[in-house]
């Protein structure tokens, strides 16, 4: 069955560069995070203290 190991071969081809993707993404994702100074927890996304000071300072300014 020559046909299903080339089914097989490109499945796990598919597997591995969506693991690939997948890892890319998570960097992205901390990178992102960092830059933004933010977090998550339980399905929130919480911000760091200096970055919620500057929002209500700039909120206050209006």
């Amino acid at each position: 069955m020559i046909n299903e190991s080339k089914i097989d071969d490109i499945l796990e081809r598919l597997r591995r560069v969506q693991q690939e993707l997948e890892a890319e993404l998570e960097r992205l994702l901390i990178e992102k995070r960092g830059e933004f100074q933010y977090s998550i927890r339980r399905g929130k996304v919480v911000f760091e203290k200096s970055v919620r000071r500057l929002q209500r300072i700039q909120r206050v300014g209006l």
